[in-house]
């Protein structure tokens, strides 16, 4: 079965949480690629009870949850692999700078996307790496991955529900 492209922008947030706790769990484990079948396991198997615990996951979503995962086997077959139903984020350098933008001004709206693309132009990583919060090495990798955020979100995308920890 094909799935459409932009699947992820339909998964919860929550569920994205939820598979990417499994494919974190399965590459820690060096196991095959997880499957919604290997999502839908581990959410029966206490996984949801273990996010709860964390605060990643919300008492009420537990059915939501279920439900949802058990819609996208439906739709695109259990042995489809999980990673195509993950939501992409910023990762845990970007999502520093988000923060710290975020942190740093009192904001009338949430910064967007092209707005921290802006701040980084502005100085925002030098007074990161000034301040020891950022090797300044990585300050190319860090525009390659905001400018693909934009590409695949668009500008005006709200930088905050990229964040790797939310």
């Amino acid at each position: 079965m094909t799935i459409p492209v932009d699947i992820q922008e339909t998964v919860s947030r929550e569920l994205s949480t939820v598979i990417d706790a499994v494919l974190d769990n399965y590459e820690a484990q060096g196991h095959g690629p997880a499957t919604l079948a290997s999502v839908r396991g581990a959410m029966a198997g206490g996984l949801l009870e273990r996010l709860k615990a964390e605060g990643r996951v919300r008492v009420e979503d537990e059915a939501g949850l279920v439900s949802e995962v058990d819609t996208l086997i439906e739709r695109a077959g259990d042995d489809a692999f999980a990673v195509k139903f993950t939501r992409p984020r910023a990762s845990e350098d970007l999502s520093a700078v988000i923060e710290a933008l975020l942190d740093s001004e009192d904001h009338d709206y949430p910064p967007t996307l092209s707005g921290v693309r802006d701040a980084m132009r502005q100085g925002l990583l030098a007074n990161q790496a000034g301040h020891g919060q950022l090797d300044i090495d990585d300050e190319q990798s860090l525009f390659d991955e905001i400018d693909a955020l934009i590409e695949r979100h668009g500008m005006g995308a709200l930088a905050e529900e990229l964040l790797r920890y939310y």
